[in-house]
């Protein structure tokens, strides 16, 4: 079950709202460099650059950041930058520079804070599937040949599962720039980007309430 879990979150809802986003604001750039119009790249590459380093020392900064609610706080600010910026949709496409450089700031500081948070949630999942898969005995009689090699195939299945999530983290943007291209669009429906959002909010939020607590308590 928790394996199940761990792929639908992994790989069916990551951060697909958020790369919906990036790639309907990527052709708009890219629509306007091709006019001629090289405004919003400066301001898109500009807001990235600040962004993403202010993001960086606030995830850095202290352990106490660290802590499950944290992680939950952080989550939350990341659905509602995407929720706003699928809604700015149509002013960015108007053509407002300040409106564009504003949602790429918001999204560039909350997106690493909300993938360190997804991350974590599926860190105490494959931790919680680690635990339940061996059972005591096992670990009681950790020197027996039969319990090392129990140890030795749920390591295994772990890293599988982390590589499976990597894999996909890799293919999702193009994916979905892809499909966006060859359907000829340039945006999508205004509520698709949260809807993804919605679901990886609350599937962390959720694992981070019962797993974190869960983890927290054995240490």
């Amino acid at each position: 079950k928790i394996t199940a879990l761990y792929t639908l979150i992994a790989c069916c809802l990551g951060t697909c709202g958020e790369a919906l986003n990036d790639m309907i604001i990527d052709l708009k750039v890219r629509n306007a460099l091709k006019a001629g119009n090289s405004s919003l790249a400066m301001a898109y590459n500009l807001a990235v650059i600040f962004a993403m380093s202010a993001a960086y020392l606030v995830e850095s900064r202290a352990d106490d950041l660290k802590k499950a609610r944290h992680r939950q706080l952080f989550v939350l600010f990341w659905f509602a930058t995407q929720v706003f910026r699928s809604f700015a949709m149509p002013i960015i496409h108007s053509g407002a520079t300040i409106v564009l450089a504003c949602t790429v700031l918001l999204d560039k500081f909350a997106g690493p804070l909300g993938g360190a948070a997804l991350d974590a949630s599926l860190l105490e999942l494959l931790h919680s599937s680690t635990t339940t898969s061996i059972s005591s005995s096992e670990k009681k009689s950790f020197d027996n040949k039969s319990s090392t090699s129990s140890m030795r195939r749920y390591g295994l299945q772990v890293g599988g599962l982390w590589a499976l999530r990597s894999g996909f983290e890799k293919v999702e943007r193009p994916v979905i720039q892809l499909f966006l291209l060859s359907q000829g669009a340039q945006e999508t429906p205004l509520w698709l980007p949260p809807l993804f959002s919605a679901g990886t909010a609350t599937a962390v939020v959720l694992i981070l309430e019962f797993y974190g607590q869960q983890v927290e308590h054995t240490h």
